[in-house]
């Protein structure tokens, strides 16, 4: 599975709820919980628990959770870059500047710092929007995972449908005969003209029978070997495509930066290239993403 959606994204980057979990601890192997029926309150007994039936597949959960946390710390400490990262960064003048516009009542110190996300956010665009044919692809290991999984489920899909085929065309194959003789009930023991009519339409059936078997040994041939089940989810995102839904503005922001421009905030050089330097940092960190 892969978390390539928004609303995936949305869980991953935080912007997302996750039900609350129950406070009594998940109990460690060897353990199980009981609840007293008095005071609903829990006691741990050392009794052996059911062997995991599916471990493959608990193995893999386990590797998605730890991918989600770790996608998501990169969000955080490599992506995201701030107004407070910014201001850090502009000389004196600039920041009098702002000051003097939050003191005539022109702005909020709320409006500058959403204006100035809005900047960095439109000058991390423009720069990811150069660099889209170096960027735009999965992490190495991203892509080994996605891939492994495309041609294990590729392979059953079509040795199923290919089966599937086989299997209605022989059908109708069988019908037609049953239709055409369904061959006498009563006197094959006795009738030897009647045994030899079930046996002769029984014949036709094992021909087909061993056409249909032909037809799937050759489609099995086709397909060669069944590629092996990964024991890894392809869990991951292309980190450019959430970069540039990062850097997307919200309606806060939108707002924001046409006040700052009104207002007639430019800024000084210090400001371009801090600008260009908080996009830089973030493309690449995704650069570094990428070799994985």
């Amino acid at each position: 599975m892969h978390f390539g959606t928004i609303g995936q994204f949305q869980m991953i980057s935080g912007r997302g709820q996750i039900a609350p979990q129950s406070e009594v601890a998940a109990p460690d192997a060897g353990e199980s919980v009981a609840f007293h029926a008095t005071d609903g309150s829990a006691a741990r007994t050392s009794t052996t628990l059911a062997a995991d039936p599916d471990p493959i597949n608990t193995a893999a959960l386990a590797a998605a959770k730890l991918a989600v946390a770790e996608q998501k710390a990169w969000i955080e400490d490599n992506f995201r870059r701030t107004s407070g990262d910014l201001l850090a960064a502009l000389p004196e003048s600039d920041r009098a500047q702002l000051q003097a516009l939050v003191d005539d009542g022109k702005l909020t110190w709320d409006d500058i710092n959403a204006g100035l996300d809005a900047r960095i956010k439109q000058a991390t665009d423009g720069l990811l929007t150069e660099q889209a044919s170096a960027l735009n692809k999965m992490p190495a290991s991203w892509q080994a995972s996605q891939d492994a999984w495309s041609a294990y489920q590729s392979w059953n899909a079509a040795a199923r449908d290919g089966k599937a085929a086989i299997y209605a065309r022989y059908g109708e194959k069988f019908a037609e005969v049953m239709a055409n003789d369904p061959g006498p009930t009563e006197g094959t023991d006795t009738d030897p003209k009647a045994l030899a009519k079930l046996l002769a339409r029984e014949g036709v059936l094992d021909r087909y029978r061993q056409a249909m078997d032909q037809d799937i040994a050759a489609l099995e041939q086709r397909l060669g070997a069944q590629p092996s089940r990964p024991t890894a989810l392809p869990v991951g995102f292309n980190p450019f495509e959430m970069a540039k839904f990062e850097a997307r503005l919200t309606p806060t922001e939108t707002v924001a930066a046409a006040k700052l421009d009104a207002a007639g905030f430019t800024g000084s050089a210090a400001l371009g290239d801090a600008l260009s330097r908080l996009a830089g940092e973030i493309a690449e960190n995704i650069a570094k993403t990428l070799d994985r």
